[in-house]
């Protein structure tokens, strides 16, 4: 039945007040009626135990009758009916104590035991239907404490009771004819007690009738047998009834025990002895909600062995403990939490697994055995002493023992209960485990789970967020291993091996896919092996023969932050780290079900997407990007930070320090301001400035200089800057014209204050991070959603729009590139992409500051020898650039200066596979391909270099391709018209979704909702992406023209051209379109002037292979003094379109002539 209701709902604490309300009264009417007896008998204990036997013997009797009612009719119901039963009752127990009749005070016990054996299948019927699966271990916590905490309560309060109103007997001829004093006064409060709790159960959570049609079977004798023989097929819920029985069986001897202990062993008094018995009733109640909330939102085994084993400890410490008041007191409450820890897992399964149409009688069923195990506990507890001579302290040591073989015979048959136990273990110290999706995971039937593998430890931590059962899928080798091979058989795992023969790979298949069929879950890592490139790997299509066979759901999981554990391969090899936290956090997501016949690369997306999703919810934890760059400093105060090409050199203290210092002359400077203009050249400065003012709280704006004056008043307009920091200097340089606002380094770094500094200094090396962040920090209220700067488009295509991006959307690009870059911690970054490009603000400022690396910043990327000398004076391991720096890389710089680099990341352009072939030639390093936008952070995928071992080989890189999407992005091809999703391997328009999606265009909604698609940036580019997650850019949806009706692509026209030109590695022409009266639009080649003769290019073309609608036509062909490129390298398409129009009108304007 589906529950809709949770544990703070308004319903569920009704429960929980009528149950506290109930088990007071229960318990202080039962002490009461006790301490009247004692008053009238010099001996009361036949009483006492006469009275003890009726108030149980209801529970023998009448839970199976109770377990019926509850089935046939609404449990809220059945306990509305039971709370008005026990306001009639507690009536008559008025009446019996004010006559003084001992007979009627325990025909009143009867029937108070029989109004509980009625009320307690509907109870415990009640949470599974009330509550959802995960908070079904909480509720039966809470349940338990405040039931507990009743118990206290009405047995702590009816000693009060009984003085305060001063009971007396009345006396008669010798014969007791009532009682003297104000009994009626305590009759009241139970009265008012009962009916609060009438009216408080009306409150509780309406649940529909489970709707049994059993018969009733009047002998209840036959039905608790029918019931047992019922159950006694499914094995774990049998056991667990067995087990709730052992719990009630040690609850009933541990309370005579206690009493006994007390008194022959310590000699204490009636007050001390009730503090014994409070202690274990506190400890059962903080026990059972640290069960609850330990259970991980489902039902936990894996407490029973702990609860048992403090069980079996705990008892065997009693026995030794009689001397010492305050010891006995600690492992008292010490041995009631052991007993939640034991109880709550069982209760919940049981009211989990029952069927919900015998939900109550299979309850009421466990009450009569439980109570059947209260008598024989009696029983056992008189055979021990006066058969067997065994002292109170004896019969704590006996019970002791006994729990370690019952421990141990559980587990053996139900070796589940061990796994858990291990599981819990792991996850309790080794691990945090967060769950994502659980619901996701059916909770009965067979289903195929397909995960990514990341480390060693996989299968256990995927085992440990459901309690259900799970079978894997194993490589052979380690199944086989002697030391692991009990662990795997214990597991029941499935041995797999690529270098099995093909008849026992298709058995081994075949046993997964009958698995599933018998509803079992079954696991399959589908990348075959653990990743060593950090990235998800190709999945197998083994997962697609297992469901041939089977109609099952397939569940994709992602694991996420497990890169950089112990057991992962980050740095080449496991366990050759220390733990960065413990317990290291873990997040385990399970996506919604797919369809059986999903394909290998379907799935594939689906747990990409996952991974999306759980890195999006990362920054919920992660932290701002000066809160890191803080961090890191101090971790490694001493470590080479930054340097500049005019000789600035810089540790991380130093550059903390200073970036601190200029923060406080920044605040004075900028008061009221949100946003900070910067408009420097690539240098040590302007990191410091970028440093400062995101210390501050404010956002940095890095402007482009080599933007149009228009452009530049645009960006500063929108983003309401007032103040720009520059230099004088570098104004002169550039040729750029003052503006309003600029504030020139020169004079601003001579007016600051020393006492900034020194304060500055004590602050990194005394404050603690979180003191110091809000001590600099102007805006308090930040966090990783806030913006971390204002990033203005290339305009490569129109006007520059202002891309707002959060500290989580640069965080999360950080993460994905350490992740799939292999770098040690003295690796250094060349910055020369500038700071107003996104990959120069996240990959060479923020990537080398937070992850402990160097950066040497140059201010022109084209000073392509002094960028040579850098890359060799500082032994560079990265260098980002684009095809055309590479070009001139090739020309100006030797092998000997680039012999240090391991990375050469290439954008913005197509990288050409000669121009890649000739730089890895010269240099012994392949330029990896990769892609990305301002918009998404702006890395979206990257090649890296190719894993190859002695075993396996690990594809990192394709040639001709942008690479996998950065771990964390997902990445999806649609029908740029419908946006339907697209097969793998279709050409359509790309989406990416990640936590590296832009916040939005500032100021500019229209734009931005063109743009997203829910989750999904459209990106405007036409690719493909393979079987294996590559993605090839095949055009900009931007660069086609729609000629008679059919699409053309210009960079497929580019570079026909440029191959029949036999050109390669440089870009001497572009194609575009301009408006045609007759076909609608028309292709345009603009080419540099004197490399083509315009004859042979057009006859060559139109005698290829290309179709003849994709040829432009002799006239369209166009020389020009060069192609107009972006600061970025990049090809200004807004400008070769207009010189494209302009040509063409001067074209048309001869001809008329």
């Amino acid at each position: 039945m589906a529950s809709c209701y949770s544990l703070k709902s308004r319903g569920f604490r009704a429960f929980l007040a009528t149950q506290f309300l109930g088990a007071f009264n229960d318990n202080a009417f039962k002490l009461l009626v006790f301490l009247v007896a004692q008053n009238l008998l010099e001996d009361s204990t036949s009483f006492l135990a006469m009275a003890g036997a009726l108030f149980t013997i209801p529970f023998i009797v009448f839970s199976a009758y109770a377990g019926f009612l509850a089935d046939r009719f609404s449990k809220k119901q059945v306990m509305v009916w039971a709370k008005l039963a026990e306001v009639l009752i507690m009536i008559l127990g008025g009446v019996a104590i004010m006559s003084g009749s001992l007979a009627a005070m325990a025909g009143v016990l009867f029937l108070m035991g029989s109004q509980s054996a009625f009320f307690g299948p509907a109870k415990y019927g009640f949470l599974p239907e009330a509550l959802p699966d995960e908070d079904l271990s909480r509720g039966n916590g809470q349940v338990q404490m405040w039931t507990f905490l009743a118990i206290i309560a009405g047995t702590a309060l009816a000693g009060p009771l009984f003085q305060v109103f001063q009971f007396g007997i009345r006396l008669r001829g010798g014969y007791v004819v009532g009682c003297v004093g104000r009994p009626y006064l305590a009759s009241i409060v139970l009265i008012v007690v009962a009916v609060l709790g009438v009216t408080v159960s009306l409150a509780i959570t309406s649940v529909k009738s489970a709707g049994s049609r059993k018969p009733f079977q009047l002998n209840f004798l036959r039905s608790v047998v029918a019931t047992v023989c019922e159950v006694r097929p499914n094995r774990a819920l049998f056991l667990c009834m067995m087990g709730s029985c052992y719990f009630w069986f040690l609850g009933a001897l541990y309370q005579m025990n206690i009493l006994l202990f007390a008194e022959k062993v310590m000699g204490v008094n009636a007050i001390q002895t009730g503090f014994l018995l409070t202690s274990i009733a506190l400890g059962v109640g903080v026990g059972s909600v640290l069960a609850g909330r330990w259970s991980n939102e489902q039902v936990e085994f894996g407490l029973v062995p702990i609860g048992a084993i403090g069980l079996g400890v705990f008892s065997v410490g009693l026995s030794f403990s009689g001397g010492s008041y305050a010891a006995t007191l600690v492992l008292l409450f010490c041995l009631g939490m052991s007993c939640g820890f034991y109880n709550i897992p069982l209760h919940a399964y049981i009211q989990q697994e029952s069927p919900a149409d015998s939900k109550g009688r299979i309850l009421g069923v466990t009450n009569v055995l439980n109570f059947v195990a209260i008598l024989l506990a009696s029983g056992a507890l008189m055979l021990l002493q006066k058969a067997g001579g065994f002292s109170p302290a004896s019969v704590f040591l006996v019970t002791g023992i006994l729990s370690f073989f019952v421990i141990a015979y559980i587990i053996r048959l139900l070796p589940d209960f061990l796994v858990r136990f291990v599981l819990w273990l792991l996850t309790r110290t080794v691990y945090r485990v967060r769950v994502r999706g659980r619901e996701n995971l059916p909770r009965k039937g067979g289903a195929l789970l397909v995960c990514n593998h990341v480390s060693y430890v996989d299968g256990l931590l995927v085992q440990a967020c459901t309690q259900r059962f799970v079978r894997f899928l194993m490589y052979r080798g380690f199944y086989e291993a002697k030391w692991l091979n009990p662990l795997c058989r214990l597991g029941r795992a499935i041995p797999v091996s690529a270098d099995d023969s093909p008849k026992t790979i298709v058995t081994n298949l075949r046993r997964a896919s009958e698995y599933l069929m018998q509803g079992e879950l079954v696991c399959i890592f589908a990348e075959g092996a653990i990743t060593r490139t950090g990235n998800l790997l190709p999945f197998s299509r083994g997962l697609e023969a297992i469901m041939k066979r089977a109609d099952t759901p397939v569940i994709p999981v992602h694991l996420d932050e497990l890169w950089g554990s112990l057991f992962s391969f980050e740095g080449g090899r496991i366990l050759g780290r220390l733990p960065s936290r413990l317990p290291y956090p873990v997040t385990v997501a399970f996506g919604k079900p797919l369809a059986s016949d999903a394909t290998a690369s379907e799935v594939r997306s689906a747990v990409a997407e996952l991974a999306a999703d759980n890195f999006t919810a990362r920054r919920n934890t992660s932290e701002l990007l000066s809160t890191r760059f803080f961090r890191q400093a101090r971790r490694t105060p001493r470590r080479f930070c930054m340097a500049d090409s005019t000789g600035k050199r810089l540790s991380y203290a130093q550059a903390m320090v200073a970036g601190m210092a200029l923060s406080r002359a920044i605040r004075r400077r900028c008061r009221g301001e949100e946003m900070v203009g910067i408009m420097l050249p690539n240098s040590v400065m302007a990191a410091l400035i970028n440093v400062a003012v995101t210390v501050l709280g404010k956002v940095p704006v890095n402007l482009n200089f080599t933007a149009s004056e228009d452009a530049l008043s645009t960006a500063i307009k929108t983003c309401g800057i007032k103040t720009v920091f520059t230099s004088r200097t570098f104004l002169g340089k550039a040729g750029l014209r003052e503006r309003e606002g600029m504030v020139h380094l020169e004079e601003f770094l001579s007016e600051s204050r020393q006492g900034d500094k020194i304060v500055a200094w004590l602050g990194f090396w005394l404050l603690p991070h979180w003191l110091l962040k809000h001590v600099y920090r102007s805006d308090r209220r930040r966090n990783t959603r806030s913006l971390a700067t204002v990033m203005f488009s290339s305009g490569s295509t129109g006007t520059p729009k202002g891309v707002m991006l959060s500290h989580a959307n640069v965080n999360s690009n950080i993460e994905g590139l350490y992740q799939v870059l292999r770098l040690g911690p003295a690796d250094t970054v060349l910055g020369i992409l500038p700071l107003f490009h996104s990959f120069g603000f996240t990959g060479t400022l923020w990537f080398p500051l937070t992850t402990g690396r160097s950066v040497v910043f140059h201010s022109n990327p084209l000073d392509f020898k002094v960028v040579g000398e850098l890359v060799h004076e500082y032994q560079a391991a990265i260098l980002t650039a684009t095809p055309t720096f590479l070009m001139g890389y090739l020309r100006k710089c030797t092998a000997e200066q680039f012999a240090s680099l391991q990375h050469v990341v290439v954008g913005a352009e197509k990288l050409k596979e000669r121009l890649a072939a000739s730089f890895e030639k010269k240099f012994g390093i392949c330029p990896l391909e990769g892609y990305g936008c301002t918009e998404l952070s702006p890395i979206v995928s990257l090649n890296v270099p190719d894993i190859v071992l002695a075993d396996m080989t690990q594809k990192g890189s394709k040639q001709g391709t942008i690479g996998q999407p950065l771990p964390g992005i997902a990445a999806k091809i649609v029908d740029p018209d419908t946006f339907e999703a697209l097969p793998c391997g279709t050409e359509g328009l790309l989406l990416i979704k990640g936590p590296n999606v832009m916040l939005g265009y500032l100021g500019n909604e229209e734009k931005t909702r063109e743009v997203m698609h829910g989750d999904w940036y459209a990106t405007g580019d036409v690719a493909v992406i393979d079987g294996d997650g590559f993605i090839t850019i095949t055009d900009r949806l931007s660069r086609f023209s729609k000629i008679g009706g059919e699409m053309v692509p210009h960079i497929k026209v580019e570079e026909k051209i440029h191959e029949v030109l036999g050109i390669a590695g440089e870009q001497i022409c572009a194609v575009t379109a301009v408006p045609d009266e007759r076909k609608g639009e028309k292709l345009v080649v603009l080419f540099q002037t004197g490399r083509l003769e315009i004859d042979d290019v057009h006859e060559q073309l139109r005698t290829s292979a290309l179709p003849n609608l994709w040829v432009p036509r002799k006239d369209a062909f166009h020389s020009v003094d060069g192609l107009p490129v972006l600061g970025t390298g990049k090809l200004d398409l807004k400008g070769i379109k207009a010189l494209a129009l302009g040509a063409e009108a001067n074209g048309k304007g001869e001809e008329k002539a």
